[in-house]
């Protein structure tokens, strides 16, 4: 677990402690399957979804762009964040997208596009910060920005 101080994280192992003695070895080889193993992260990171939709300026569905949560943070003073690769999917025929994050963490959402009419035009949302405590429904995203988006983290 990720911590402002990266010589303070915390590691979390097997089958869901923070104490390396109470932890259980387990062996997965190349290409080997494993059934019926189940890691459980601490109480605190609950999985959540944040779902909505992005448009274009004009207000038609932005289809196939990228929806990204950037730059996880947590929402507490010196906290941990569990996430090395936060998440993104891309939009669907009419726009809605669906992501997962975790409560306890704080993002940056942004959506990111382009569109080909005579020559590409790329847009990117207004990076939004977005601080996870329950399920996100009905965000919406507006591709109004020109070019690729800078530093969306603050």
């Amino acid at each position: 677990m990720q911590g402002p101080d990266p010589g303070k994280n915390k590691i979390y192992y097997y089958p869901g402690t923070f104490e390396r003695e109470k932890a259980a070895k387990i062996r997965v080889g190349l290409r080997e399957r494993v059934d019926g193993l189940e890691f459980r992260l601490p109480d605190e990171y609950l999985v959540r979804t944040i779902e909505g939709e992005v448009v274009w300026g004009d207000g038609t569905p932005a289809t196939n762009v990228d929806v990204h949560l950037l730059c996880a943070g947590s929402t507490a003073p010196n906290g941990f964040v569990v996430e090395f690769m936060p998440p993104s999917t891309r939009t669907d025929n009419d726009g809605r997208f669906r992501l997962e994050g975790f409560t306890g963490e704080t993002y940056w959402i942004e959506a990111r596009g382009e569109k080909v009419i005579r020559n590409p035009i790329v847009k990117h949302s207004q990076p939004r910060k977005l601080s996870i405590s329950q399920n996100v429904k009905n965000l919406k995203l507006i591709l109004s920005k020109d070019g690729y988006s800078g530093d969306s983290c603050r």
